[in-house]
Protein backbone atom coordinates (compact mmCIF):
# COMPACT_ATOMS: atom_id res chain seq x y z
CA UNK A 1 0.00 0.00 0.00
CA UNK A 2 2.66 2.52 1.03
CA UNK A 3 4.78 1.60 -2.00
CA UNK A 4 1.86 2.37 -4.30
CA UNK A 5 1.40 5.75 -2.59
CA UNK A 6 5.08 6.56 -3.05
CA UNK A 7 4.84 5.68 -6.74
CA UNK A 8 1.73 7.82 -7.19
CA UNK A 9 3.41 10.73 -5.38
CA UNK A 10 6.47 10.34 -7.59
CA UNK A 11 4.36 10.34 -10.75
CA UNK A 12 2.46 13.41 -9.54
CA UNK A 13 5.69 15.27 -8.81
CA UNK A 14 7.10 14.34 -12.23
CA UNK A 15 3.89 15.53 -13.90
CA UNK A 16 4.13 18.86 -12.09
CA UNK A 17 7.77 19.26 -13.11
CA UNK A 18 6.94 18.54 -16.75
CA UNK A 19 4.04 21.02 -16.68
CA UNK A 20 6.24 23.74 -15.18
CA UNK A 21 8.94 23.11 -17.78
CA UNK A 22 6.39 23.13 -20.62
CA UNK A 23 4.89 26.37 -19.28
CA UNK A 24 8.35 27.95 -19.08
CA UNK A 25 9.17 26.93 -22.65
CA UNK A 26 5.81 28.23 -23.91
CA UNK A 27 6.23 31.51 -22.03
CA UNK A 28 9.71 32.14 -23.40
CA UNK A 29 8.84 31.36 -27.02
CA UNK A 30 5.63 33.41 -26.79
CA UNK A 31 7.48 36.39 -25.28
CA UNK A 32 10.22 36.23 -27.91
CA UNK A 33 7.69 36.29 -30.75
CA UNK A 34 5.03 38.59 -29.29
CA UNK A 35 7.31 41.58 -28.63
CA UNK A 36 9.67 41.03 -31.58
CA UNK A 37 11.71 44.14 -32.31
CA UNK A 38 12.67 44.64 -35.96
CA UNK A 39 14.03 48.18 -35.72
CA UNK A 40 17.33 48.78 -37.55
CA UNK A 41 20.58 49.40 -35.70
CA UNK A 42 22.97 46.86 -34.22
CA UNK A 43 20.54 44.09 -35.20
CA UNK A 44 20.85 45.04 -38.86
CA UNK A 45 24.65 45.09 -38.63
CA UNK A 46 24.78 41.65 -37.01
CA UNK A 47 22.38 40.24 -39.60
CA UNK A 48 24.41 41.66 -42.49
CA UNK A 49 27.60 40.21 -41.03
CA UNK A 50 25.96 36.78 -40.87
CA UNK A 51 24.67 37.03 -44.44
CA UNK A 52 28.08 38.08 -45.74
CA UNK A 53 29.75 35.23 -43.91
CA UNK A 54 27.45 32.77 -45.67
CA UNK A 55 27.28 34.36 -49.11
CA UNK A 56 30.58 36.23 -49.50
CA UNK A 57 32.77 34.34 -47.01
CA UNK A 58 33.90 37.65 -45.54
CA UNK A 59 33.34 39.39 -42.20
CA UNK A 60 31.88 42.67 -43.44
CA UNK A 61 28.96 44.94 -42.56
CA UNK A 62 28.64 46.22 -46.13
CA UNK A 63 25.60 45.26 -48.21
CA UNK A 64 27.33 45.94 -51.55
CA UNK A 65 30.77 45.22 -53.03
CA UNK A 66 33.65 45.44 -52.25
CA UNK A 67 32.58 43.97 -48.86
CA UNK A 68 35.56 45.38 -46.97
CA UNK A 69 36.43 43.43 -43.79
CA UNK A 70 35.46 45.15 -40.56
CA UNK A 71 37.07 45.40 -37.14
CA UNK A 72 34.12 46.99 -35.32
CA UNK A 73 32.37 43.75 -34.28
CA UNK A 74 33.46 40.49 -32.71
CA UNK A 75 32.54 37.29 -34.61
CA UNK A 76 30.69 35.27 -31.97
CA UNK A 77 27.13 36.48 -32.48
CA UNK A 78 27.33 36.79 -36.29
CA UNK A 79 28.56 33.18 -36.41
CA UNK A 80 25.58 32.17 -34.25
CA UNK A 81 23.21 34.00 -36.62
CA UNK A 82 24.92 32.43 -39.62
CA UNK A 83 24.34 28.97 -38.14
CA UNK A 84 20.63 29.73 -37.63
CA UNK A 85 20.28 31.25 -41.12
CA UNK A 86 22.05 28.28 -42.69
CA UNK A 87 19.67 25.89 -40.92
CA UNK A 88 16.34 27.73 -41.14
CA UNK A 89 16.73 30.18 -44.02
CA UNK A 90 18.52 33.43 -44.77
CA UNK A 91 17.49 36.35 -42.54
CA UNK A 92 14.96 34.16 -40.74
CA UNK A 93 14.89 36.25 -37.57
CA UNK A 94 11.79 34.43 -36.32
CA UNK A 95 13.90 31.29 -36.08
CA UNK A 96 16.62 33.31 -34.33
CA UNK A 97 14.14 34.43 -31.69
CA UNK A 98 12.84 30.91 -31.09
CA UNK A 99 16.38 29.53 -30.78
CA UNK A 100 17.27 32.35 -28.39
CA UNK A 101 14.17 31.61 -26.31
CA UNK A 102 15.27 27.97 -26.01
CA UNK A 103 18.81 29.07 -25.13
CA UNK A 104 17.39 31.25 -22.39
CA UNK A 105 15.46 28.24 -21.11
CA UNK A 106 18.76 26.34 -20.94
CA UNK A 107 20.21 29.32 -19.08
CA UNK A 108 17.49 28.94 -16.45
CA UNK A 109 18.30 25.22 -16.20
CA UNK A 110 21.98 26.06 -15.68
CA UNK A 111 20.95 28.49 -12.94
CA UNK A 112 19.07 25.69 -11.20
CA UNK A 113 22.09 23.40 -11.48
CA UNK A 114 24.33 26.09 -10.00
CA UNK A 115 21.97 26.53 -7.07
CA UNK A 116 21.99 22.78 -6.47
CA UNK A 117 25.78 22.66 -6.16
CA UNK A 118 25.86 25.40 -3.52
CA UNK A 119 23.20 23.80 -1.27
CA UNK A 120 24.75 21.39 1.21
CA UNK A 121 21.52 19.88 2.53
CA UNK A 122 20.59 17.10 0.11
CA UNK A 123 16.90 17.41 1.05
CA UNK A 124 16.82 21.03 -0.15
CA UNK A 125 18.74 20.60 -3.40
CA UNK A 126 15.74 19.75 -5.57
CA UNK A 127 13.65 22.55 -4.08
CA UNK A 128 16.44 25.10 -4.57
CA UNK A 129 16.94 24.00 -8.18
CA UNK A 130 13.29 24.35 -9.09
CA UNK A 131 12.79 27.67 -7.32
CA UNK A 132 15.86 29.06 -9.10
CA UNK A 133 14.71 27.68 -12.43
CA UNK A 134 11.22 29.16 -12.08
CA UNK A 135 12.53 32.58 -11.00
CA UNK A 136 14.94 32.69 -13.95
CA UNK A 137 12.70 31.16 -16.61
CA UNK A 138 9.73 33.44 -15.89
CA UNK A 139 11.68 36.65 -15.32
CA UNK A 140 10.44 39.02 -18.07
CA UNK A 141 13.28 41.50 -17.57
CA UNK A 142 15.84 39.02 -18.92
CA UNK A 143 13.66 36.69 -20.99
CA UNK A 144 12.54 39.60 -23.18
CA UNK A 145 16.01 39.88 -24.75
CA UNK A 146 15.18 36.78 -26.79
CA UNK A 147 12.90 38.97 -28.90
CA UNK A 148 15.73 41.08 -30.33
CA UNK A 149 18.57 40.11 -32.66
CA UNK A 150 21.27 41.17 -30.21
CA UNK A 151 24.00 39.50 -28.17
CA UNK A 152 22.33 39.54 -24.74
CA UNK A 153 20.61 36.14 -24.73
CA UNK A 154 23.60 34.23 -26.11
CA UNK A 155 25.87 36.06 -23.66
CA UNK A 156 23.67 35.15 -20.69
CA UNK A 157 23.67 31.52 -21.79
CA UNK A 158 27.46 31.39 -22.10
CA UNK A 159 28.04 33.23 -18.82
CA UNK A 160 25.73 30.79 -17.04
CA UNK A 161 27.78 27.96 -18.57
CA UNK A 162 30.99 29.64 -17.33
CA UNK A 163 29.64 29.98 -13.79
CA UNK A 164 28.40 26.38 -13.84
CA UNK A 165 31.80 25.07 -14.99
CA UNK A 166 33.60 27.19 -12.38
CA UNK A 167 31.20 25.93 -9.71
CA UNK A 168 32.00 22.32 -10.59
CA UNK A 169 35.71 23.24 -10.59
CA UNK A 170 35.48 24.76 -7.12
CA UNK A 171 33.38 21.92 -5.73
CA UNK A 172 35.36 19.06 -7.23
CA UNK A 173 37.51 17.15 -4.75
CA UNK A 174 39.60 15.44 -7.43
CA UNK A 175 42.48 17.52 -8.77
CA UNK A 176 42.36 16.27 -12.35
CA UNK A 177 38.61 16.77 -12.60
CA UNK A 178 38.91 20.24 -11.07
CA UNK A 179 41.60 21.18 -13.61
CA UNK A 180 39.36 19.95 -16.44
CA UNK A 181 36.47 22.09 -15.21
CA UNK A 182 38.74 25.14 -14.86
CA UNK A 183 39.93 24.56 -18.41
CA UNK A 184 36.35 24.34 -19.65
CA UNK A 185 35.45 27.53 -17.76
CA UNK A 186 38.39 29.29 -19.40
CA UNK A 187 37.48 28.04 -22.88
CA UNK A 188 33.85 29.14 -22.57
CA UNK A 189 34.99 32.50 -21.16
CA UNK A 190 37.14 33.05 -24.24
CA UNK A 191 34.23 32.18 -26.53
CA UNK A 192 31.98 34.56 -24.56
CA UNK A 193 34.43 37.41 -25.11
CA UNK A 194 34.09 36.78 -28.86
CA UNK A 195 30.35 37.33 -28.43
CA UNK A 196 30.54 40.31 -26.08
CA UNK A 197 33.96 41.72 -25.11
CA UNK A 198 32.92 43.07 -21.70
CA UNK A 199 32.25 39.46 -20.66
CA UNK A 200 35.98 39.37 -19.99
CA UNK A 201 35.13 40.90 -16.61
CA UNK A 202 33.69 37.51 -15.63
CA UNK A 203 37.00 35.86 -16.51
CA UNK A 204 38.78 38.46 -14.40
CA UNK A 205 36.41 37.70 -11.51
CA UNK A 206 37.11 33.98 -11.72
CA UNK A 207 40.85 34.63 -11.80
CA UNK A 208 40.52 36.87 -8.77
CA UNK A 209 38.58 34.10 -7.01
CA UNK A 210 41.49 31.73 -7.57
CA UNK A 211 43.96 34.29 -6.22
CA UNK A 212 41.88 34.95 -3.09
CA UNK A 213 41.38 31.22 -2.49
CA UNK A 214 45.15 30.85 -2.03
CA UNK A 215 44.77 32.46 1.38
CA UNK A 216 41.92 30.20 2.51
CA UNK A 217 41.52 26.45 2.82
CA UNK A 218 43.20 23.46 4.33
CA UNK A 219 46.82 22.42 4.12
CA UNK A 220 50.02 24.36 3.72
CA UNK A 221 50.11 27.72 1.98
CA UNK A 222 52.72 26.50 -0.53
CA UNK A 223 50.52 23.56 -1.52
CA UNK A 224 47.51 25.82 -2.05
CA UNK A 225 49.62 28.28 -4.02
CA UNK A 226 50.90 25.63 -6.44
CA UNK A 227 47.43 24.16 -6.84
CA UNK A 228 45.80 27.54 -7.62
CA UNK A 229 48.69 28.56 -9.88
CA UNK A 230 48.28 25.44 -12.02
CA UNK A 231 44.51 25.88 -12.19
CA UNK A 232 44.95 29.52 -13.13
CA UNK A 233 47.43 28.53 -15.82
CA UNK A 234 44.98 26.02 -17.33
CA UNK A 235 42.14 28.54 -17.13
CA UNK A 236 44.22 31.33 -18.74
CA UNK A 237 45.63 29.16 -21.52
CA UNK A 238 42.21 27.92 -22.63
CA UNK A 239 40.74 31.41 -22.22
CA UNK A 240 43.28 32.76 -24.70
CA UNK A 241 42.91 29.87 -27.16
CA UNK A 242 39.65 31.00 -28.89
CA UNK A 243 40.99 34.57 -29.12
CA UNK A 244 44.16 33.67 -31.02
CA UNK A 245 42.63 33.13 -34.51
CA UNK A 246 40.59 36.35 -34.22
CA UNK A 247 43.66 38.31 -33.11
CA UNK A 248 45.71 37.00 -36.06
CA UNK A 249 42.88 37.85 -38.47
CA UNK A 250 42.59 41.39 -37.10
CA UNK A 251 46.34 41.92 -37.39
CA UNK A 252 46.26 40.91 -41.06
CA UNK A 253 43.22 43.08 -41.82
CA UNK A 254 44.80 46.04 -40.05
CA UNK A 255 48.04 45.55 -41.99
CA UNK A 256 46.22 45.62 -45.33
CA UNK A 257 44.13 48.70 -44.51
Amino acid sequence: MWLARVRRAGKLKLSIYLLVFAAAATFNVWLALSIANTQPGDSKAYSQLAVNLLEQRVFSTESKPPYSPTLIRTPGYPLFLAAVYETFGMRNDTAVRVVQALLYLLTAIFAGMIATKWIEDSRRKSKAAWITFVLAAFCPFTANYSSVVLTETLTMFLLAAVVLAATYALKSRRKIRSHVWWGLAGLISGVTVLVRPDAGLFAFGLGLTLVVSVFFGRGRFSTRFIDRFLKGLVFSALFILPLVPWTIRNERVDRKS
